[in-house]
């Protein structure tokens, strides 16, 4: 095995290659093959066993840093006291190769460039203590048939602008973020399953983002997102579902999801269990999304059309015969069409989603203005 260290695109800056195998500290200059890298190289490390640990400060690197360039596994160790940044970083690089990376103190930054969790491989990062920081995207898992996993156990995890699981075009790669302790700030959006599979786990610790996107792009993306224990996610926009070809699932189960709104698209479900906590200013109901709440919420359904915090469009029925196609409790009207819940107790849920009238008889929804109680249907046992 080895570890290199080439140049950036462009120069002529030669490849500083980590001795085939072996562990050991990065300041140790014999363990590379021109001697201890500058900051102007590009360090990468190529599996087959190889552990670097930092362990020091050994400060800003303008090359890349790459771990996995051939098939195998390699580790790199950030520890109390190290630190690095680096312009890029991929880990995992090719297709076949296995690469982890442990902080469990001081810093690792990148800079410049999205930093690839899984670029072609499986790629692994577990923060436990001292900060992972990436002043742009991150992305877990990029390339087809790559995977990334992010485990936050402790520590901060900062990124930039945006994070993104099974970030780029190819439905066949895949990646899991998972959060027990420590905290994540992320700038710009957090979005489970961009383009291809996509899971996150919040038991723990705490989420900010500006939006999550749960099932991310009209491509296709298969997101899971699910909030349980004491996990805490505040975030200004909550999306699950919503683009054709997408496929969002979120499971509030314990913890909290503050948002400022919350929006259940096409293809999207949200699971509300009564030991969670969901905070919004309002709630839009878009074709085909589904709410799945716990309890008979009969009453609260209405409520909340009544007062606003409910709105919906989507789906088409036939306003003149009351034609919704559907077994329901109550039907609603809202700013655009009808909000129906139905009442389930078997199992002790209510569902909520969305129709909209034809176009030709959408005016007697406005003359009724939203809100207003249209039909109740009772069909409980």
């Amino acid at each position: 095995m080895s570890i290199a260290v080439l140049g950036l695109a462009g120069t002529s800056m030669a490849a500083n290659i980590w001795s085939a195998t072996v562990v050991g500290n990065w300041t140790n200059a014999a363990n590379w093959s021109t001697g201890l890298p500058v900051p102007a190289d590009a360090k990468i490390v190529n599996g087959n066993g190889a552990a670097v640990t930092i362990d020091s400060n050994i400060g800003a690197f303008a090359g890349n840093f790459q771990m996995g360039n051939k098939t195998g596994g390699d580790t790199l160790n950030v520890l109390a006291g190290g630190g690095a940044s680096f312009e890029q970083f991929r880990i995992a690089d090719v297709a076949g190769s296995l690469s982890t990376v442990n902080v469990t103190g001081g810093s690792l930054t990148n800079v410049s460039g999205n930093g690839a969790v899984g670029y072609s491989g499986l790629g692994i990062v577990n923060l436990s203590a001292g900060s992972f920081v990436n002043t742009v995207d991150l992305d877990l898992g990029r390339n087809a048939g790559s995977r990334g996993e992010v485990y936050v156990t402790g520590g901060s995890l900062s990124v930039g602008k945006d994070l993104m699981i099974a970030s780029y075009q190819d439905p066949a790669n895949s990646g899991h973020f998972e959060i027990s302790g420590g905290a994540a700030d992320i700038v710009g959006d957090f979005t489970v399953g961009m383009y291809g599979t996509g899971t996150a786990l919040l038991s723990g610790g705490s989420v900010t983002a500006n939006r999550v996107r749960v099932g991310g792009t009209a491509q296709g993306g298969t997101g899971t997102l699910t909030v349980d224990a004491s996990g805490l996610l505040t975030v200004d926009q909550f999306n699950v579902g919503g683009l054709a070809g997408a496929t969002g699932v979120a499971n509030l189960n314990g913890g909290t999801i503050d948002a400022g709104s919350i929006s259940i698209g096409a293809n999207g479900t949200l699971n509300w269990n009564a030991a969670a906590t969901l905070v919004g200013t309002n709630m839009n109901f878009l074709a085909d999304g589904l709410l799945v709440w716990e309890g008979d919420r009969t009453s609260d359904v209405a409520s909340g059309v009544l007062d606003g915090t409910f709105d919906g469009s989507g789906g088409l029925v036939d306003i003149a015969t009351l034609a919704f196609g559907v077994d329901y409790d109550q039907a609603l009207s809202t700013t655009e069409g009808f909000l129906l819940s139905k009442y389930d107790s078997l199992n002790d849920t209510t569902d909520v989603w969305t129709v909209i009238p034809e176009p030709a008889t959408l005016g007697l929804v406005v003359a009724m203005g939203a809100g207003m109680l249209f039909i109740r249907r009772m069909f409980k046992a």
